[in-house]
């Protein structure tokens, strides 16, 4: 007995009904979102060939598969179905040559079809949170308008060679996953202004990442480095640099060639100096380098004179050089858990100063310019060796100082600014 047909409009009209969309030909977006559907009726993409539709959204649903008629609509733009529970894609799926946006993400996907690299308009591809998919399709470089990578948290341990031929690459995130390496080819995207590599196992930073011309940000932390490449010095337009939590011992004296730098961090390291050269970063105002094995600061860290923030708590440094009162654009500095046993005599000079964190150091005084820190608001000082006298007279100068943290045996040397400055709040260290 033959089966008997059943027009699309009679199947998928009432689905469409039922989870609170009217039907018209001429509709242009469909959003079935947070419904619980748990099937597609076979012949969605029949009832919508007339060319109008463009956007169908399809998250968070329970969706196991997209029947092979979502193929038919070929005026489809941007294909949404995230957190879902799918498998696979639809065989045909690179039919859709209009598909500008695919976003795919937190299903089950295990590979993409073959026809996939047939989708010649993709300009953005999720396919992040995909535990199951084990790698990009070889041949995704065939996707020349793809501006747009996300594929995070998947079990990639590699990425395609063909990834250089993305020549309109311009996001390109990657992270956490178990990448050990990137590929050579990669430094072929010259149009590529973020690059997100963290949490992966990479060792080494391929020598073509120089050719990231337009790269703006580079985030390769809770990697395995132990250096970065003498080539990043070619980046001249990276505005931040995360290397934090790695292995990394040295810094190439090319780093002080990326002079539109704005904030490096590189915290969580095996970092025993910085080089001279760091001093050539003048566009810096953000610099993590704590938890470290830093010994010492050269003298060209006072060069940095748009520097805003430094972190440097946690390494071994025992003094601080005499350009260090260069840093006359510091808002927030913080040392702890370092040797240092005396402070600049100039570090009034640092006028903008408004949190200084010196815990836990060997210092015995503050210096009477501290008195000029007329922008400090917070001051933790505990954990040093205070001796009498330490603490100056011209600290009463200090009318924006809002709080000090110190030990309970020194609470009294600073009581005496308690009548001197509104509202100020001493505390012990253990409260």
């Amino acid at each position: 007995m033959s089966k008997v047909y059943v027009p699309p409009e009679d199947t998928v009209i009432p689905f469409l009904r039922l989870n609170g969309v009217e039907f018209n030909e001429q509709m242009k977006e469909i959003r079935l979102f947070n419904l619980k559907i748990l099937d597609l009726p076979t012949q969605f993409g029949n009832i919508f060939t007339t060319g109008y539709l463009t956007s169908l959204v399809l998250s968070f649903n329970k969706l196991k598969e997209l029947p092979d008629s979502i193929c038919d609509i070929i005026s489809l733009e941007t294909l949404i179905f995230d957190n879902n529970y799918l498998e696979y894609l639809p065989e045909h799926i690179g039919a859709l040559s209009n598909l500008k946006v695919l976003t795919c993400y937190n299903n089950n996907i295990k590979e993409f079809p073959d026809s996939f690299c047939s989708l010649v308009s993709l300009e953005k591809l999720h396919c992040g949170y995909n535990k199951e998919l084990e790698c990009l399709p070889e041949e995704i470089g065939a996707l020349k308008n793809l501006k747009e990578l996300i594929c995070m948290n998947i079990k990639s341990n590699n990425l395609p060679q063909s990834i250089g031929g993305l020549n309109s690459l311009e996001r390109l995130n990657c992270s956490s996953n178990m990448l050990c390496s990137l590929p050579e080819e990669i430094g072929a995207l010259s149009d590529l202004t973020l690059l997100n590599c963290c949490n992966n196992n990479i060792i080494n930073l391929p020598p073509s990442i120089g050719g990231l011309n337009s790269l703006t940000r580079l985030d390769c932390n809770d990697n395995k480095l132990c250096r970065l490449p003498e080539d990043i010095g070619a980046l001249k337009n990276l505005t931040l640099l995360n290397c934090d939590n790695n292995f990394i011992k040295y810094l190439p004296d090319s780093i002080g060639d990326i002079n539109k730098l704005n904030i490096f961090r590189c915290r969580n390291n095996k970092l025993e100096h910085l080089p001279e050269q760091i001093g050539s970063l003048t566009s810096l105002t953000q610099l993590h380098i704590s938890e470290n094995e830093i010994n010492e600061l050269n003298d060209s860290i006072g060069d940095l004179l748009s520097l805003k923030y430094f972190n440097f708590k946690n390494n071994n440094i025992s003094s601080l050089p005499d350009g260090f009162i260069g840093l006359t654009s510091l808002t927030t500095l913080k040392f702890s858990n370092n040797n240092i046993k005396h402070l600049p005599k100039l570090i009034g000079n640092l006028s903008f100063l408004s949190f200084l964190d010196i815990s836990s150091n060997n210092i015995t005084s503050l210096p009477y310019s501290f008195g000029n820190l007329s922008s400090l608001k917070n001051l933790h000082c505990q954990g040093n060796i205070f001796i009498n006298g330490g603490i100056p007279e011209s600290l009463t100068n200090l009318r924006n100082l809002k709080q000090i943290i110190c030990d309970q045996d020194l609470m009294f040397s600073f009581e005496f600014l308690s009548e001197e400055i509104d509202c100020l709040k001493i505390n012990d260290s253990l409260n």
